[in-house]
Parts: C-alpha cells; structure tokens; sequence
C-alpha cells in the first residue's frame, strides 16, 4: 500500500480571459460577483490510500458550482486539470497527463437548463517505482452518486455536482484482470436486460480476453467473448442481458430472461484455457 497526497491546477488554452482562478484548485467563470461564478473546483484526497493490487482509489473530488450568469461569449469551452500524486513514504511526485473537460455552459432560455460536463479518458500511464517493484498508475475515470463509471453527467442550475476522480496502481509485468462488479436489479422490465457484469483490467498492459467465458454459478448461463475482444490498462467492459453498450465493448448475453440471481450467487471468469482468473460473490 503507498500513501499518496494529490493536489490540481486548472489551465486553458483557450479564451484564458474568460476565466478566474487559473493555476489554483478552482476555476470560476461569469460575469458576476465572484461569489456566484459558476466554475470547477478540484478537491485533492491528502490521506490517500493507494492500494497495490490494481484496485481502484480515490484520487480527489471534481465539483461544478453551477449558477444562473450571463451569457459567455463562448458556451462551449475546454479547461485543463494537471493533477500531482506524491508518494508521502518516498517523496516522489508525479504530474499525471493533463484531464481535459469539455464544459456546455446552456442558456437558461425558457427556465433553467442543466449544464453538461463532459469528463476526460486518459490513456497515457506514468509509471512510478514503489520498494523494488515498478507501477504505473492507470486513470480509470469517473464515479457520480448515480453511476459507478460515468463519460459526462448533467449539472442542474444553482446546485452542485460532484465526480470522484479514479485510478489503479498497477505493477508491471503482472496481468491482473478482475470481476469489479455485478449489478443486478435492472430496471428494464421482468427480463432484467440492463443487468450486467464489469470487468476491469487492473495491469499495466492490454489484454487479450478472446476465448475467455463468464460464468454464473447457475448451469447454461455462460458468455465467451468473440475473437479479436481486449481490454486497455485501466479500462473496463461490461456484459449485459440483453443490452448492446458501444461505450463498454458491446457484449451481451442476448438472452431474455434473467441471468444473475438477485438473492446472491457468484460470477465466474475464466482464461481461453479454462483457468479461473477471478470470482466474484455478490448480494445475499
């Protein structure tokens, strides 16, 4: 385990004169009292726990202060985060890739309109060395309230959002695929088809997952995923009912009834060999 410190500066590279606070932890905009600017704060977590096993951790907190201002004199814009990770045992410090966010600023014509923040992907991974052993540390995204990995979420008018900011210490040369999740209780009808099982590659390289099934402990209920199927660093996919999500891989069962018992039972995954590389108990 490494104790990490994270701290974040905004930046633009555009319509700089727009903002207030660049290079601090919040970037505000609007022609109003600053008080009522809407903006980005980034809270950094000073008492991070970065576990070694490829799971996730909480690097810090991004919050949208979203108040009723004028018109900008551009309502889409893109700012910068540039986020450091210090390793408190060894003092080490690591700027990670800059996050780019692309803000919708929408007129509230007609009433308030929420706002829409879309959030980054990152697929550059610093690698850092920890005792004898080297790392790198993956961004695995974002988590809102409401979804466990979100792309973009909206922001309603005089309120805060919030997104935790995500990532994965992952030790070099070591494949470490895992079931991260299985939701069950879906909300499209009886048949459960949005139900799914996550799966998160916690190394610090692709892999190949063609030929690899996952399992309900419930007998006929199996997926094995087509050739040509990877996973990046950091990344997950996901294999619903009987839903097909681009953003996830596009897997599904494509079967319509129920596949993961709602009283508890585990999921299975196992190699193109039919060596068990992760079991996952849920509910119960």
């Amino acid at each position: 385990m490494g104790n990490i410190e994270t701290s974040g500066a905004w930046h633009a590279r555009d319509y700089a004169s727009m903002f207030v606070g660049l290079k601090t932890n919040h970037v505000r905009w609007g022609n109003v009292p600053d008080s009522r600017r809407s903006g980005y704060r980034f809270g950094g977590n000073p008492r991070a726990e970065a576990v070694l096993d490829g799971s996730e951790f909480v690097l810090g907190t991004l919050t949208h202060h979203n108040f009723r201002i004028p018109p900008l004199p551009h309502s889409q814009f893109y700012v910068y985060l540039d986020v450091k990770v210090t390793f408190k045992d060894n003092g080490t410090t690591i700027p990670l890739p800059s996050l780019r966010f692309h803000h919708h600023e929408t007129p509230n014509i007609g009433g308030d309109r929420d706002d829409v923040v879309h959030l980054p992907t990152v697929d550059m991974h610093p690698t850092v060395q920890i005792g004898s052993e080297l790392y790198r540390m993956n961004i695995t995204g974002f988590s809102t309230t409401t979804e466990r990995h979100a792309e973009w979420f909206h922001s309603p008018e005089n309120d805060r959002s919030h997104a935790q900011l995500k990532a994965q210490l992952a030790r070099v040369g070591e494949e470490n695929s895992y079931i991260s999740h299985v939701e069950v209780g879906g909300d499209r009808s009886r048949q459960e088809a949005d139900e799914y099982v996550e799966i998160l590659n916690g190394g610090a390289e692709q892999v190949d997952i063609s030929g690899w099934t996952l399992r309900a402990d419930e007998a006929g209920h199996a997926f094995t995923f087509p050739p040509g199927s990877t996973v990046g660093p950091g990344r997950r996919v996901r294999v619903y009912t009987n839903e097909v999500n681009r953003e996830y891989g596009g897997y599904s069962y494509g079967i319509g009834q129920q596949v993961w018992n709602e009283e508890g039972d585990t999921a299975l995954l196992e190699d193109a060999n039919g060596n068990m590389v992760s079991a996952f108990p849920y509910g119960g």
